[in-house]
């Protein structure tokens, strides 16, 4: 019974990651476009400031979201498995995994761009590359 309720848990905590990771990369994007769109330097620093928190919690959350993938892969059988889907669910999580696994890596090349944009803000004498 408390390992069912640890891996209810999991699968919880995994998708509200998913949805930290995503929501914090969108949010960084929206701070970039605001600090472009307004010079003044409290503008610029406290988007920065801001920018740095939010790399830092989407980092920890896609480490969450990778290591309860982890706890949920190991577990999926017996706890997700649809008896009337059959073997032609793991087609579809296949497919599912591709698609998401596109999406963090274009994600993480996002968050890097983004964060080499921010620091060109602190040092204005090197080239945009955005």
């Amino acid at each position: 019974m408390t390992l069912d309720l640890l891996i209810i848990l999991n699968n919880f905590c995994h998708d509200l990651a998913s949805a930290m990771w995503f929501c914090g990369t969108l949010t960084m994007v929206a701070l970039l476009r605001a600090g472009e769109k307004n010079s003044h330097p409290e503008v610029m620093a406290f988007s920065q400031q801001v920018f740095r928190r939010l790399a830092k919690i989407t980092n920890v959350s896609l480490a969450l979201v990778l290591l309860g993938g982890v706890v949920r892969a190991f577990n999926y059988q017996q706890y997700e498995w649809l008896p009337a889907l059959g073997r032609d669910q793991i087609v579809l999580l296949v497919v599912k995994h591709i698609l998401l696994t596109g999406i963090v890596v274009g994600g993480i090349y996002l968050q890097v761009r983004l964060a080499r944009k921010m620091r060109e803000y602190q040092n204005p004498e090197q080239q945009s590359v955005l």
